[in-house]
């Protein structure tokens, strides 16, 4: 089976389980660790925001404002302004 027939195959299970009262959430979190580009791509998020929010919620903001500048090279403002955005629950590319 190839790479792509077993993901499909994934996506199909992740789809049924939604429509019954089984732990969803737990094949997705499967899903996600399996291949965390394409659940990010599902999901329309890019891989450098999740790690964000995820320093902010441990480190704090400093933190994350620090890894933002450092994984885009972006400006001080881009990063603070990215990480509130993200905390909303928005996308900052979006926002622009």
């Amino acid at each position: 089976m190839s790479d792509e027939e077993l993901k499909e195959l994934f996506y199909k299970e992740a789809l049924s389980i939604m429509g019954s009262d089984r732990d969803w959430k737990a094949l997705c979190a499967i899903l996600a660790a399996a291949d965390p580009e394409a659940f990010c791509k599902a999901l329309n998020v890019v891989p450098w925001q999740l790690t964000a929010k995820k320093i902010y919620a441990i480190e704090g903001k400093v933190a994350a404002i620090k890894y933002i500048r450092n994984e885009n090279g972006v400006t001080l403002k881009y990063a603070k302004d990215a990480i509130e955005i993200l905390c909303e629950g928005k996308d900052p590319e979006a926002e622009g």
